[in-house]
């Protein structure tokens, strides 16, 4: 368990039929932020849980056969810096960015992936070219003294 400022970060696997009491709809939440969550990563859903009163963000990591079979990790258990109830908005969005340098503000393993394989492929180009361009400007040198010397070869001679 790690704590990232206004949230807590929590790790855990379950199966969506084992959320005992959780519910889709609760305090605080609206269409607008559940629309900006989709479009920042379409894996993520937000649970309420009335025993505890928290919202809950869980991520399918694995789709079942079945809904009740899909597999969701837990990512974030929303509450304030003191443990007291936070309704669910643009923050949400925010920490998760924040937790997560390597994947570029998502929390997709696809997305993460492929921004991976982009900046390492990007590197390889970037010192392929640097060294195509010192091989380049030491035949052009080499090119030059070979001309000079040939020019002083023949006026010597």
């Amino acid at each position: 368990m790690r704590s990232k400022g206004n949230a807590v970060v929590l790790r855990t696997i379950c199966r969506r039929g084992q959320l005992w009491g959780a519910c889709n709809d609760g305090p605080g939440l609206t269409t607008a932020f559940l629309r900006d969550l989709r479009g920042f990563d379409r894996q993520l859903e937000l649970k309420w849980f009335p025993a505890k009163s928290r919202w809950a963000l869980y991520r399918v990591a694995r789709q079942g056969t079945v809904p009740s079979e899909d597999y969701l990790v837990k990512e974030l258990e929303l509450s304030g810096p003191e443990g007291q109830y936070r309704p669910p908005g643009p923050w949400v969005i925010d920490v998760l960015r924040f937790g997560d340098k390597t994947r570029g503000g998502s929390v997709d393993p696809e997305i993460a992936n492929r921004r991976w394989m982009e900046k390492l492929q990007n590197e390889e180009r970037a010192e392929r070219e640097a060294e195509e361009k010192k091989v380049r400007e030491v035949s052009e040198y080499t090119v030059k003294q070979v001309e000079k010397f040939a020019l002083t070869e023949r006026c010597s001679a």
